[in-house]
């Protein structure tokens, strides 16, 4: 086995050999650890957005969707007694329309850069002209991914997009902030 050197900051240092001496594993077995459980959820990570990628490219070339509605009564009566549980029917796949939901838009683009509709994902929001929850953004961010690691994964969303969501979001999250501090303020 090849040895691999690693500088790590003496505070991450420090909790690790906390963690070691609690466990009474050695520091090094405790990295090991922390790395193949890294190194496993980035390939995870990676499979779900290369299958990600195929349904998105399959809806596009005409495969059927599912409303969320549908699969969720068809799972219930499935639960139920199983006997007659009909498949939901699919439906095609079309963009969203203009009675859509949008969020914010683009400023560059003069479009939504968010987009909500039934027909999309049951309802979630997405960047609009793709099938990638907003949500799974800030997943990446709040996993310490960097925003160009999420552009990677979803070549979909355009930079300009997910810094205009994000700018957006800083905004009412400021808002939500003041309001609630005020509100309290009051009390």
């Amino acid at each position: 086995m090849a040895t691999t050197t690693l500088k790590l900051p003496a505070q991450l240092k420090a909790r690790i050999a906390r963690i070691a001496a609690q466990t009474g594993r050695s520091a090094h077995h405790v990295m090991l650890e922390a790395l193949e459980r890294e190194v496993a959820r980035a390939e995870r990570v990676r499979e779900f957005v290369r299958e990600a990628l195929a349904s998105d490219a399959a809806v596009e070339a005409g495969a059927a969707v599912y409303r969320a509605e549908d699969v969720h009564a068809w799972l219930e009566r499935l639960a139920g007694d199983g006997k007659r549980a009909r498949h939901p029917r699919g439906r095609g796949y079309a963009r969203p329309d203009a009675g859509a939901r949008r969020i914010g838009t683009d400023s560059a683009m003069a479009q939504p850069v968010v987009t909500s509709s039934p027909d999309i994902l049951g309802g979630t929001s997405v960047f609009t002209g793709t099938r990638v929850p907003v949500q799974t953004l800030l997943d990446y961010l709040v996993g310490g991914e960097s925003l160009d690691a999420f552009l990677e994964g979803f070549p979909s969303v355009r930079r300009e997009q997910a810094i205009s969501f994000l700018e957006q979001a800083k905004l009412l999250l400021t808002d939500d902030v003041v309001r609630d501090a005020i509100e309290k303020a009051r009390r």
